[in-house]
């Protein structure tokens, strides 16, 4: 399975994948949505998560995400795709000077990544916000 792969309902489920067999992807020159994952619900510190994700324009406007990122890396971010005219591409990828502001929305954070702790739950936060707004999708 590839992140291409991945579909609106995997998303408005709120699943996570795991990176697998990524020692041939060229994380330089290959395109993130060919990125080979696999289905998982336990990680290691030093898997690389796909967390599925929204985004959700101040109108109100409700996009599928997929974030990518080491479970230990402590930055909040990492890498985006977003299901653009059926397809999965990088975020940033093309350029788009008039991309809506809005908030992003993780489903299910994991418990040890250290990105989301903060003075209150985070993760919570996240979840909460995901399932208020991923039935839009």
């Amino acid at each position: 399975m590839q992140i291409r792969d991945i579909t609106v309902v995997d998303i408005r489920q709120g699943k996570n994948w795991k990176v697998c067999d990524d020692e041939y992807f060229d994380w330089e020159n290959d395109l993130l949505e060919n990125l080979p994952i696999i289905d998982a619900t336990e990680f290691r510190p030093e898997d690389d998560i796909v967390y599925s994700a929204i985004y959700v324009t101040d109108e109100g406007e409700v996009k599928p995400l997929v974030l990518i990122k080491a479970v230990e890396d402590l930055d909040y971010g990492g890498d985006y795709c977003e299901f653009v005219n059926g397809k999965w591409q990088q975020v940033g990828f093309v350029p788009n000077p008039n991309a809506a502001p809005g908030n992003e929305y993780v489903a299910n954070p994991l418990e040890q990544d250290g990105s989301f702790i903060s003075e209150d739950d985070y993760r919570d936060y996240h979840r909460e916000h995901f399932k208020k707004f991923a039935q839009r999708l």
